[in-house]
């Protein structure tokens, strides 16, 4: 599942057109999860783009980066209740790209003792310190976070689950006290349920740690620079090469204006063609507050509905 903004409309349309493109990749489901806007040519834009595509889930919160926990537990929610036949689940971020060909021949090589409470990525290991100094991006006051380190947690921009973990992650998550950096408030829901295995893969790059040496085949997920902003209309992604729509993936971190790197996140299922089910009506989404305590129990309200697998 990619978490994407209402807006980001270029970046949805260029992960279409390439690597997550349903009709190149088999056994593939890519769904976009967003928040809501105040702006109504955007959710009309979303609107149409959601009636031609109908993959956009559209939760009932503020789309904002301090609602991103919001929006990653919904992920986790809708995969438990409409994906339960698939084996894997990948989140990821709207600024990433992923090398789903790579990705798939890993996965299907794994043994069957890694189908269950697994989690692959960059993993961050114990130790890390919240920032305390008020004004940074990720300030954490001790009355939000009271600890002095995080626990393990899998980098946000993509990483992968066993499908199993989905639902039980969300129950945990209803558990505990809201923490709007998603990556470590999943890291404390790994960490109380328990019993889990990290895969740390260094495949899975930050786009400041990608030499311009790197060859496809040594990456998996690659996230793009905050300020990569545009997609060119033909869905070209580019860093220091052109890659062609047939999803073979671009080797430098330094992506170019013109070609932005996009982002999908996907629910892996058996090699199995995936087949659509009933189109609901669109539902009128409410916004809510940030919660002060826990994670809501109801947090979205589907636009657009097809299952993962058959």
């Amino acid at each position: 599942m990619v978490t994407s903004s209402p807006g980001n409309h270029a970046q949805r349309r260029a992960i279409r057109q390439t690597w997550a493109n349903d009709t190149s990749i088999p056994g593939i489901r890519t769904l976009f999860a967003v928040g809501t806007t105040d702006k109504a040519t955007t959710q009309r834009g979303l609107d149409h783009e959601s009636q031609v595509h109908q993959d956009i889930i559209q939760g009932n919160f503020i789309d904002s980066y301090r609602n991103l926990t919001l929006k990653t537990v919904m992920c986790l929610k809708w995969a438990s209740e409409f994906c339960s036949e698939t084996k894997f689940f990948m989140k990821a971020d709207d600024n990433t790209f992923v090398n789903i060909f790579t990705l798939l021949r890993h996965l299907r090589g794994l043994g069957s003792n890694k189908t269950e409470r697994f989690v692959m990525g960059w993993i961050y290991n114990t130790g890390g310190k919240p920032k305390r100094t008020p004004g940074n991006k990720w300030y954490l006051s001790r009355q939000d976070y009271p600890r002095d380190t995080f626990p393990k947690y899998p980098c946000g921009f993509a990483y992968i689950l066993s499908n199993d973990m989905t639902g039980l992650l969300y129950q945990v998550s209803l558990t505990l006290k809201y923490l709007f950096l998603e990556d470590v408030f999943l890291g404390l829901c790994l960490e109380k349920l328990g019993g889990v295995t990290f895969a740390h893969d260094e495949r899975f790059k930050l786009w400041m740690q990608v030499p311009s040496s790197t060859s496809a085949a040594d990456t998996v997920a690659t996230s793009a620079a905050d300020t990569v902003a545009t997609v060119a209309t033909s869905a070209t992604v580019a860093t220091s090469a052109t890659v062609a729509t047939s999803a073979t993936v671009a080797t430098s971190a330094t992506v170019t204006a013109v070609a932005t790197v996009a982002v999908a996140a996907v629910a892996v299922a058996t090699v199995a063609t995936v087949a659509a089910v009933a189109v609901p009506t669109v539902a009128t989404v409410a916004a809510v507050a940030v919660p002060t305590v826990a994670v809501p129990a109801v947090l979205f309200t589907i636009m657009w509905r097809r299952g993962c697998s058959t």
